[in-house]
Order: structure tokens, then C-alpha cells, then sequence
């Protein structure tokens, strides 16, 4: 049983694993047994126990590690997060009268944004209490509302959306109905608590844009659907420069916030609700560049719903002229800073999805042949292990040539893990030389972890190349 549970921490930061409730209780009492285990490995098994719910485990995790290693306690926001996303309120209450308290401002955002994105509105009332978000310090805590809002349009929890409005007056995006019906439920529960939280002067044209971006790209249609009176509004304003005003890390590159609406509908929604968003943005839109063509395009082609194909026709059909102007307007797919979400990495996202060499052939079918055939597309490619469209990318522009150079693929392959493409590469053992100075470079990334067996600490390109050149060329 020991061993069994020992197996279960060492690897519980995978899914999939059985929870050894037995095990776990068993071991109560056992301090050696647990003093084995590293910092990271507690977090984990803190994070996973929180998450199943079960508060007889919960206890014997957080007696024995609640500690690091140097006996210092550990963060328990990200068990708090953990227990907030799986909607376990009452364990989310044990930890916080253990005396695992939220502690700051961006932990207490980071657990009711987690379940928000999950809909778990007893957590959220818990957590948005007075115990814990005082209602005299609500006006200077907006963050933490905010975060609720995204979470809430991030997992297209109507419900979540329309409690939200009644508790603070933002975000103002449904409806009137739901909104009444929310506001009714708040003032019942309670009513002076509502009249201090007021961030209605925070809606704006910009937030409904934003909010709406994320419940794009979530594919939740239902609740972009109810927003369309709102986004119909935001689209005949101007934004105003304060609200539009983006983070300043963000504001040097972005596109702004109507493109990357158009973006995420592209991503995430069928062709009917983007060709929908596209007549009511569009006369908006700034003048279409080739950074801003190659961003809504990416997202279409790279889009997780049977229609990607269908959509990226579309985009090129609607935003690229014939003709003359079409060859001067091609679409380029540098990562791109965004407002909402992660910056936007276009060929690593196309290549995530089944189809990638079908993609390349339509688009140098439909004229783009110069942007896709690149360097940035062949490590793509290698990243995501898909060897025939790597292949076609290098007959297309020749090895050396253009930049694709067995020196970026190698290290985009062993970077994804990608044994397929190392396997394949001509001159593996030439090029395995010209690596230079890669062997004093320390990286790790779950690409290493899968093609070295000692990747979980830093280890050179060069190291993970050797072993797989010695394996195939013995």
C-alpha cells in the first residue's frame, strides 16, 4: 500500500491516476514516509487531494505537506485554487479556518476567477463574503470582480454573468430579464452590501468587446448570442481612450480589442456568428495589414471546430482583395500580443491541429505560398511532429534556403519531443556536430522530459540529440 501511494505522489500531477483514499489514511501517522517526497511533489498532491474533495486526506496532506522540505510553509493559493475550481466549498471553508488564508489581492482574484470559469457559485459567494472581500474595501478591490467576470465569460456561465451584475452593476451585457432577475435575488440577500459594490461607471464599449472575446473563443454561443444587443451598442461608439487603454506591455503591438474579437469568433465559433460579428465590426476595423490579415486567418485555420477550413476561406474571401491589392496584402504570422489571452503564437497554433500539411498546400493554393512556406512554419511543424508537412515545407523551399535549416528543426523537434522528426532528419550526425555551443545550453521543457531521461533537471539540446543519434545510428 505504501508503495502504491508513494507511485500515486510522485506522478499525481498526471491525470488519470487512481486516488488512494486508503492509502492516503493509512499513512496518517507515517512522517518518514512523507519527508521523501520535494517541494514540488507536495504542492502537487496537496493540489490533487483539494481537488477530489476528500477533507479525511485533505487533513493528512496538508499535516504533512503543509511544510517545504526547510520546514517553511508552503503557498496554499494554489491549493485554494485547486478546491475553488472543482466547487469543493466545504474544503475551500476547512482550509481557510486551518489558517490558510487568501493572504493578497491577486490570490483571492486567482481563486474566485477558477470558480467562475467553473460556475461553482457557492464558492463564489463564499469568497466574495465579508469575511474575505469586505464591503467597505470593495471599491478598491475591483480586480477581484473582474477576475469573476472573466471567468465567468472564459466557461460561458450565463448564470455566474447575471449574479455578478446584481452583486456590483458590471459587467452590463445581458439582457435586460436576467440582469432583473439577478439584481432581485442580491437585494433579497443582501441589500446594503449591493448599494456599496457598484462598478457600473467600469462598463464600457472596450469591456463588452473583451468579455465577449473570451466567450468567443470558448465557443460559447449562447451567451455571445445574448450579448449581441450589448456588442451592437459597443460597435456604434467610439472607445473611449481610458477605457480602451490597454495594459502598457501590450499596447505596443496589439491590434485592438474589435480585431481580436473577430479573431476569437474566427477560433471559436461557427461561420454564421463570425459572418455576423464581421457586419457589425467591420466598418470599425482599421485598415487591414498584413499582421492583422495573418491574425484573423491564423485563428480560423487554427480553430479546434469541424469548420476551420470553411472559416479560413471565409476570412481570405472577406478581409484580402482580388486581384492586384491581394498580392500586396499577405498575410505574415509572427506572435502576436494580445489583449485578451496569451500572446498568439500563429503557426505553433495552426500545427497544433490534425490537417497541418492540407493547410499549407490551401494556402499556397490560394496565393500565399510566400507566407507559408517560412522558417517559423517548418519548426512548427518539427515542434508538432508532423514529419510529411516538414518534408513538403522543404521541398517547397530547399534546406538552407529561405532559413529552414536542420539546425532550427532539430531544435524545434527535441524542444516538442518529437523523436519522429529526429528520426527522419538527413545528415543527423553532420548536423549533430554543428551544434557549437549548445552543449553549455541548459533548457527544460516537457519535450526533454520525453526524450532524455534525466530532462526533470536542466540539460543541454545537444545531450538529447546525442542519446537519440546513438540509439539509431548503432
Amino acid at each position: 500500500m505504501a508503495a502504491l501511494l508513494f507511485d500515486f505522489v510522485r506522478a499525481c500531477a498526471q491525470p488519470g491516476a487512481d486516488f488512494p483514499r486508503a492509502a492516503i489514511l493509512a499513512s496518517r501517522n507515517d512522517g518518514q514516509f512523507w519527508a521523501a517526497f520535494t517541494n514540488v511533489e507536495r504542492q502537487s498532491f496537496m493540489r490533487t487531494v483539494a481537488a477530489a474533495g476528500d477533507l479525511a486526506c485533505l487533513e493528512v496532506a496538508v499535516q504533512h505537506c503543509g511544510r517545504s522540505v526547510d520546514g517553511s510553509v508552503m503557498q496554499p493559493s494554489a491549493v485554494l485554487v485547486a478546491a475553488a475550481a472543482a466547487g469543493h466549498v466545504d474544503v475551500c471553508e476547512w482550509l481557510l479556518q486551518a489558517g490558510w488564508e487568501v493572504g493578497s489581492e491577486t490570490v483571492l482574484a486567482a481563486v474566485c476567477k477558477a470558480a467562475a470559469a467553473a460556475g461553482h457559485m457557492p464558492v463564489l459567494q463564499l469568497m466574495t463574503g465579508d469575511a474575505h472581500l469586505p464591503v467597505q474595501d470593495a471599491q478598491d478591490l475591483f480586480a477581484v470582480w473582474s477576475a469573476i467576470a472573466h471567468g465567468a465569460f472564459e466557461g460561458g456561465h450565463v448564470h455566474v454573468v447575471a449574479w455578478l451584475y446584481g452583486e456590483c452593476g458590471f459587467p452590463n451585457v445581458l439582457p435586460p430579464a436576467p440582469q432583473a432577475a439577478a439584481a432581485a435575488a442580491a437585494a433579497a440577500a443582501a441589500a446594503p452590501a449591493q448599494q456599496r459594490r457598484n462598478y457600473g461607471s467600469r462598463n464600457s464599449s472596450f469591456t463588452t468587446m473583451e468579455l465577449a472575446a473570451l466567450a468567443a473563443a470558448g465557443g460559447h454561443m449562447q451567451l455571445l448570442e445574448m450579448m449581441m444587443p450589448a456588442l451592437q451598442n459597443a460597435a456604434r461608439e467610439p472607445v473611449a481612450a481610458a477605457a480602451a487603454a490597454p495594459p502598457p506591455a501590450v499596447a505596443a503591438g496589439s491590434l485592438g480589442i474589435g480585431l481580436e474579437l473577430l479573431a476569437k469568433a474566427a477560433y471559436g465559433c461557427t461561420l454564421e456568428v463570425l459572418d455576423r460579428l464581421c457586419d457589425l465590426l467591420q466598418p470599425q476595423l482599421p485598415v487591414m495589414t498584413p499582421r492583422a490579415l495573418g491574425m484573423l486567418l491564423s485563428h480560423a485555420a487554427a480553430s479546434p471546430t469541424v469548420g476551420r477550413r470553411d472559416k479560413a476561406h471565409f476570412v481570405l474571401a472577406r478581409f484580402r482583395a482580388p486581384g492586384a491589392a491581394a498580392k500586396r496584402l499577405m498575410p505574415t504570422f509572427e506572435p502576436q500580443p494580445m489583449h485578451v489571452g496569451k500572446a498568439w503564437d500563429g503557426w505553433q497554433e495552426m500545427a497544433r491541429q490534425p490537417g497541418f500539411l492540407q493547410l499549407l498546400q490551401d494556402l499556397a493554393e490560394a496565393g500565399l505560398r510566400r507566407s507559408c512556406v517560412s522558417p517559423a512554419a517548418a519548426c512548427a511543424a518539427a515542434r508538432a511532429g508532423h514529419v510529411v508537412a516538414l518534408a513538403w515545407l522543404e521541398q517547397q523551399a530547399g534546406v538552407g534556403r529561405k532559413g529552414i535549416t536542420n539546425r532550427a528543426v532539430l531544435r524545434a523537434a527535441v524542444l516538442g519531443g518529437r523523436s519522429n522528426v529526429l528520426q527522419v532528419r538527413a545528415g543527423y550526425v553532420r548536423c549533430l556536430r554543428a551544434l557549437g555551443r549548445w552543449d553549455r545550453v541548459g533548457m527544460t521543457s516537457p519535450g526533454l522530459l520525453s526524450l532524455h531521461p534525466c530532462a526533470s533537471q536542466p540539460c543541454s539540446i545537444r545531450a538529447v540529440l546525442t542519446r537519440h543519434a546513438l540509439a539509431l545510428h548503432t
